[in-house]
């Protein structure tokens, strides 16, 4: 079928085999519906049925086809293929919707994370990518569409460290939220977000995930701390499968992350030029060696803060920081508030109960290194 209004082209192509599936591609440039057909053609399970020109016929085929995948163009900053999507997810919501623009995703994300988008796929598109996300799709998407899923695939794929940490509470709410703040609920699907992340990685081993006594996810931080623990293993262990000089920095940083680390001692001890290392940092995480070292130190003194009685001096001592003021100043820096706002929302006294109705406390030692008194 082709449309002739404005001369843009829109094809119904032939229905798939059986358990393969049907993806729609709406995007206003033909070379890129080309391009994207070509690369779908060949992997294995999928079948591009619809290549559609004039996104504001996308919805309309939806309804009398329901493909299972829909690539839709973004068009930012009208956003309209978010409005579409939200109007195909609001009668088939188990459907696979990923937006495609030159638009960074975690730009649109708290957006897109309330309509449930898949993932976004970043214009100019990278056969290798795209490749990688469908098969992801097969591995993962079985576990129903997760919107907090999309986005962390996402900032993993683009390398965003940095926005991961500061979208970290966002994204810890919005699973809260869909899980009805039920600790079992939560738990599957922290367990899901772990073992699709973690199967991105072929042959490298995933670390353990961090939370098998659900009890301690009725405490709000722990989630966050929980998605941390996730992501940074999974940015480690694409950093070091991308370089293989980075195994031995990530060593001795898991080893000595509660000593005072800086730049240059790191160098030496792990045989790197500092300028390669910075290089390396910046292009498998975009952010700097000291930004990454500071947010680790500061995600594990959140667990002294919620699970001891420690004195901010204490803590600053613990996690290798000589003065409290400076630590003090990075806390603030890296979460938007001071240590004594943060304690007045997560008293300790709030986490009584959880740890004393559950065995946490060897648990919580062994992953985050907080032995409790």
């Amino acid at each position: 079928m082709t449309e002739t209004n404005g001369a843009v082209e829109s094809v119904h192509l032939l229905a798939p085999k059986d358990n393969v599936y049907r993806v729609m591609i709406a995007d206003s440039d033909p070379l890129m519906r080309e391009t994207l057909s070509s690369i779908i053609k060949g992997i294995d399970g999928f079948s591009v049925t619809h290549s559609i020109g004039n996104l504001h016929t996308a919805f309309e085929h939806f309804k009398r086809d329901t493909p299972d995948i829909v690539i839709i163009e973004l068009a930012v900053p009208w956003l309209t293929g978010l409005d579409i999507a939200k109007d195909i997810l609001e009668i088939e919501r188990d459907t696979a919707i990923y937006t495609i623009s030159t638009y960074d995703y975690f730009e649109i994300s708290q957006f897109a994370m309330s309509i449930k988008l898949a993932g976004h796929i970043l214009k100019p598109v990278c056969p290798m990518e795209i490749t990688e996300i469908f098969k992801r799709h097969k591995q993962f998407y079985k576990l129903k569409p997760s919107p907090q899923l999309a986005l962390l695939s996402n900032l993993v794929q683009e390398k965003s460290f940095g926005h991961f940490y500061y979208n970290l509470n966002n994204i810890a709410a919005s699973l809260q939220e869909e899980a009805g703040r039920n600790t079992s609920n939560l738990n599957v699907k922290l367990n899901n977000i772990h073992t699709a992340l973690t199967d991105l990685n072929g042959e490298l081993a995933p670390s353990p995930f961090p939370v098998s006594e659900p009890t301690l996810l009725s405490i709000d931080r722990v989630v966050e701390l929980c998605l941390f623990h996730i992501m940074n293993s999974v940015f480690i262990m694409r950093s070091i499968k991308a370089n293989d000089r980075l195994r031995g920095v990530f060593s001795f940083l898991d080893g000595n992350i509660r000593e005072n680390i800086g730049l240059g001692n790191l160098v030496t001890k792990c045989y790197i030029s500092q300028g390669h290392l910075s290089r390396l940092f910046k292009k498998c995480f975009n952010i700097s060696v000291m930004e990454y070292i500071h947010m680790r130190k500061i995600m594990l003194s959140k667990m002294f803060f919620l699970f001891t009685d420690c004195t901010i001096s204490d803590v600053a001592e613990q996690m290798g920081y000589n003065e409290r003021s400076y630590f003090s100043k990075v806390f603030k820096k890296f979460e938007k508030m001071t240590i004594q706002e943060f304690r007045q929302i997560h008293h300790r006294a709030d986490t009584q109960a959880a740890i004393a109705a559950s065995n946490a406390q060897k648990f919580i030692h062994e992953v985050f290194g907080v032995r409790l008194p």
